[in-house]
């Protein structure tokens, strides 16, 4: 008897693969999938159930379930080496019940008393802008993401002005600007750095406006110019 029942149940199984349509939406420029989406046929009807999306390298990206063509269920979203940055549990495309998001170690982002919440994702569901909250803390610390969950950009926020200090990222992870706010606008040193690390620029700020000396490097890390802005008009 269970042997018949687990024919029946490899049979269903069967029948549940064989009844959906497998297309390729998205590809990479050497053809190889990007997106690849699974329907259910239902008639004429080609209804969405679920979605893979994948590395140029192949390995997956990220994967998850629809219902009634919306995301379902946990999705998973994995860094390259197979890791997990991020699982949310949908109920709609928009709508999460629950996020856990960690760096490429398996750690939070953020201690525990801090208060998770997604501002924005991409089209595939990823966190493009997290934002973390801590009880009697003036401060938002937000913390943005490239599309592959690497680190864009990150600092705080009070009443949505940006405050202290701000770090952007070039896709590679190498640090790109690194600079110093106050209500919203630019104020004390900023420094810039090309993507193979050498220093770009650097300067200060004065309530949004250039000031002191400011110096320019060439790729190679030469300097190409200094200029004073308390002196000469730009």
């Amino acid at each position: 008897m269970k042997k018949i029942l687990n024919i029946l149940i490899a049979v269903v199984f069967l029948t549940a693969c064989t009844n959906e349509v497998k297309e390729i939406v998205s590809k990479y420029p050497d053809g190889s999938p990007k997106v690849v989406v699974y329907f259910k046929k239902e008639g004429d009807k080609k209804i969405k159930v679920r979605e893979i999306g994948y590395y140029q390298s192949q390995k997956e990206m990220y994967s998850g379930k629809y219902t009634n063509e919306q995301r379902s269920g946990i999705w998973n979203y994995l860094y390259e080496s197979g890791k997990t940055f991020a699982q949310a549990d949908f109920i709609t495309n928009v709508d999460v019940k629950k996020w856990d998001i960690v760096d490429s170690t398996g750690k939070p982002f953020m201690s525990a008393d801090y208060k998770l919440k997604v501002i924005g994702m991409y089209n595939n569901g990823a966190p493009y802008q997290v934002n973390f909250t801590k009880a009697n803390e003036k401060y938002v610390s937000e913390l943005y993401f490239y599309p592959d969950y690497k680190i864009q950009m990150t600092g705080k926020t009070i009443e949505g002005l940006r405050e202290d200090k701000w770090t952007y990222y070039y896709e590679t992870g190498q640090k790109w600007s690194e600079g110093y706010f106050k209500g919203g606008v630019h104020d004390n040193t900023i420094n810039t750095w090309y993507e193979n690390g050498m220093k770009q620029h650097e300067g200060q700020y004065k309530d949004g406006k250039e000031a002191g000396v400011w110096k320019f490097y060439d790729v190679k890390g030469k300097q190409e110019k200094e200029i004073n802005y308390d002196k000469e008009k730009v």
